[in-house]
């Protein structure tokens, strides 16, 4: 759960919340279009897998676009994907980092702790200190 609240965390720091909501507006507006504008593409969901292929650049051939209007979508929602794959990309990275920069101040504050309490510990403990300070020498 500390995972998912970290994850929401920065996806409202890299402000993806906001751009996912206008990609899907991009999409959805992309499906409309195309679907107004091809002689192919008859019904919104074939206008919606259309522009899933273009999202994910598979590109399965089962829908082109031949018309003017059509190809510029296309050309709009293929830039837009682009974007978004980037920008999900930085978002699993940024998580990442956090989640290992919230474990290194963990593991810090134990540490910090035992030290605070050196004169208490028992003989076990003062040497898994030591091979812990050994283990991050180079």
């Amino acid at each position: 759960m500390r995972g998912l609240r970290l994850f929401w965390v920065v996806i409202k720091q890299s402000g993806f919340k906001s751009f996912s909501l206008a990609y899907l507006a991009i999409v959805l507006f992309t499906a409309f279009v195309v679907q107004l504008a091809e002689p192919g593409i008859v019904t919104y969901f074939d206008g919606l897998w259309f522009c899933w292929e273009v999202a994910t650049t598979v590109g399965l051939g089962d829908f082109t676009c031949v018309t003017l209007v059509g190809r510029l979508a296309t050309l709009f929602m293929s830039i837009w994907s682009l974007v978004a794959i980037a920008l999900i990309t930085g978002v699993i990275v940024d998580y990442i980092n956090e989640q290992r920069k919230a474990r290194m101040n963990k593991s810090l504050a134990e540490f910090m702790d035992k030290l605070e309490r050196l004169p208490e510990l028992s003989p076990d403990d003062l040497a898994e200190i030591s091979e812990r300070v050994r283990s991050y020498r180079p």
